[in-house]
């Protein structure tokens, strides 16, 4: 069945819940929300909808340990300038240990200026000094946003820190 590219107001939010609560039950879908859903079919006061959606989703990946899902969510609320209540799994989030919910994580808590949170990331990055190159290279967009130029160099990873004493971005919002 097709989904018109134009519904009215009722059926756009109609479509948003089912469609959200459909990515809670089955997070593979949460990626094809931004293009397919939000940006096709958004409308004034979304928001609190995707607020809610966000924190369930962000629960759910971490309850079943998925981390797309948790990078998926805490994308959606650096996007959509939203502030979900992460205090009580911003640990388990942490724990999750995958290197792109760690990244996003990281900026998410720079946005929402929440330095406690920032040196617990810091700290994950940090255990990777001194170790294995192989590990680093697991993390490397974590360690490239977290460590110094002459850290990254210092580390063995130089090729990384000429990207970034050349100013090279991976993460832009």
């Amino acid at each position: 069945q097709m989904i018109p590219d134009h519904l009215n107001l009722r059926a756009k939010r109609m479509f948003l819940q089912y469609v959200v609560n459909l990515a809670v039950l089955y997070p593979y879908l949460v990626p094809l929300l931004d293009e397919h859903v939000f940006g096709k079919h958004g409308y004034n006061g979304m928001d609190e909808v995707v607020l809610g959606f966000v924190e369930k989703i962000l629960t759910v990946g971490v309850r079943r340990l998925y981390p797309d899902a948790v990078a998926h969510g805490l994308y959606y609320a650096i996007k959509y300038d939203l502030a979900p209540s992460i205090a009580s799994i911003e640990d388990a989030i942490v724990r999750l240990d995958d290197c792109l919910t760690l990244v996003l994580l990281l900026e998410y808590a720079k946005l929402r200026r929440m330095p406690s949170l920032i040196r617990k990331i810091r700290r994950r990055a940090n255990r990777l000094r001194g170790g294995e190159l192989r590990d680093q290279d697991r993390y490397w967009l974590l360690i490239y946003q977290v460590w110094s130029t002459r850290v990254l160099a210092g580390e063995g990873q130089r090729f990384l820190a000429d990207l970034k004493s050349k100013g090279m971005e991976f993460v832009r919002f």
